[in-house]
């Protein structure tokens, strides 16, 4: 399980649309996530998950170290929803 304080958990806007969700579930840090200034952060990082009985967590790396899917400008979190 992901620390929710210090997590949100989002999935791309079209897929939560079409109800096609399935392994597009992304960890993004509640700070990029819930930053309103649009001038502070440029990026945000969207962290690879696994889920294991319908448990989300950060994906298992070695080293415990946290693996970035990818980093999208600031601009592209309208493109993501976040989800429960």
């Amino acid at each position: 399980m992901f620390d929710e304080q210090e997590f949100v958990l989002v999935c791309r806007r079209n897929d939560y649309e079409n109800g096609i969700i399935g392994v597009g579930l992304f960890l993004v840090s509640r700070e990029e996530w819930e930053d309103t200034d649009d001038y502070s952060i440029k990026t945000f990082d969207l962290l690879l998950t696994a889920v294991e009985n319908n448990v989300v967590k950060l994906y298992p790396a070695p080293n415990n170290a946290v693996v970035i899917f990818q980093t999208l400008p600031y601009s592209r979190k309208v493109d993501y929803i976040e989800v429960d």
